[in-house]
């Protein structure tokens, strides 16, 4: 509830319209509206829509007829859950924030044919959101028993992907917003790590009894640890991805770094961490907020772990805070304003560090390039590292099948961090 009032607070009222259309082009199908298809082959409808906020919402301004949402039943329906993943409703959420959404289906009912059209239908959705209103959109469309046992290949294609897996699910439980569909079973879930002290808890038989009991909760699947090839992969990821966002690279970069080798205390995932506040959350609770938890918990470590670097990570979450590189104080009055106000108390910045900090747009080139560079070097430190830990470990590394794309992202390393 929180998040997504966050969410709309800093949207302007033409994204916020078609956030709030999108749901609805994918549950239906008219040739009024973009995303229409073949009716003989069904690609519409998400599960239990009539009973969402957005419809309920909608339904009050008279945004789509009636009549033509109320045509889609739970059984014909082609999307089990609708949910968007990342910034929005954070406290990193900016004007520029795209809208990347995940689309769980069930590839069981999906032929090659109705699946081409469902993609059809995607396509037409995307490049009306980018004509009519300038927005990126991304759908990635997932199938449920797939993604719970962490696949993310296409409809039949072999899986691709550069980015480690394990941290794509840990992304999604940490970040998600519910728009509309059946809810996680993580959500609900009790505590993985006291299942593993519990030697009478099990949590398949838990699984399994709850959803045979509720029809409007679907198995994601869990996260019970984080392998080592994962964790190095994901350093790897980020050098890379670098090149065009340092800030953000360096922020969860330094998240993933303390999750292998922190202290017990810096290892207990975040998404475990944010359900827990699901039950504590008031109207005015910003204390769960996914990026508030991440930067605590990377400031921490560093107090505690690596203080020495600590004056950089600090650089870095001000800037994110700050919408760098258009680095500017965030509204007065709002959430994420009180929160860069509370750190600059904390790391007791006079005036002119603070204006030193916000004046980032003016520096010279060589200056900003100098800050970048202290980024990627504590980057390759982290990666280095972790293979020498690996290393003194005798730890053996298999990537399997993704051998391919850990020698490519080792060669992007190469000239990236030089």
């Amino acid at each position: 509830m929180v998040r997504m009032r966050e969410a709309i607070r800093y949207l302007t009222s033409q994204k916020l319209e078609i956030f709030i259309k999108i749901p609805f082009l994918l549950h239906i199908n008219s040739p009024a509206y973009p995303g229409y298809t073949d009716p003989a082959i069904s690609t519409h409808g998400i599960w239990n829509f009539l009973n969402s906020g957005f419809y309920k919402e909608a339904a009050q301004i008279k945004l789509f007829p009636k009549s033509i949402l109320e045509t889609v039943g739970n059984d014909s329906a082609a999307i089990l859950g609708l949910y968007h993943i990342g910034s929005l409703g954070t406290f990193t959420q900016s004007k520029g924030s795209d809208f990347d959404f995940w689309i769980i289906i069930d590839k069981k009912k999906f032929s090659k044919e109705r699946y081409q059209s469902f993609e059809n239908r995607l396509d037409a959705i995307l490049k009306y959101c980018r004509e009519a209103y300038q927005q990126e959109v991304t759908f990635f469309v997932m199938d449920q028993k797939d993604i719970k046992n962490n696949c993310y290949s296409l409809f039949d294609d072999p899986e691709i992907l550069d980015a480690p897996r394990i941290f794509l699910k840990e992304e999604f439980y940490r970040t998600f917003l519910m728009i509309a569909g059946k809810i996680p079973l993580w959500c609900v879930l009790p505590d993985f790590q006291d299942a593993e002290n519990d030697p009478g808890m099990n949590m398949d038989g838990i699984t399994t009894q709850i959803l045979s009991m509720y029809d409007d909760l679907i198995d994601l699947g869990r996260i019970s640890s984080i392998p080592m090839e994962d964790v190095i992969k994901e350093l790897l990821w980020h050098i890379c991805k670098s090149d065009h966002a340092p800030v953000k690279a360096i922020i969860k970069a330094t998240m993933v770094f303390s999750y292998g080798f922190g202290a017990s205390n810096h290892r207990r995932l975040l998404y475990d961490k944010i359900r827990e506040g699901y039950t504590k959350a008031g109207i005015d609770e910003f204390s769960m907020d996914p990026y508030k938890l991440l930067f605590d918990q990377i400031l921490e470590f560093h107090e505690s772990e690596d203080p020495k670097r600590l004056n950089l990570i600090k650089n870095a979450i001000f800037f994110r805070l700050c919408d760098c590189p258009d680095v500017k104080m965030p509204e007065e009055g709002t959430p994420k304003r009180n929160l860069i106000q509370k750190y600059i108390r904390l790391w007791k910045l006079n005036q002119h560090q603070v204006g030193k900090l916000l004046s980032y747009p003016s520096w010279a080139e060589a200056e900003k390039l100098l800050l970048e560079k202290a980024f990627v070097q504590r980057l390759a430190q982290m990666y280095k590292h972790v293979v020498k830990e690996t290393k003194s470990q005798k730890s053996s590394l298999d990537f399997g099948k993704e051998k391919r794309n850990w020698i490519m992202l080792k060669n992007k390393i190469r000239t990236r961090a030089k």
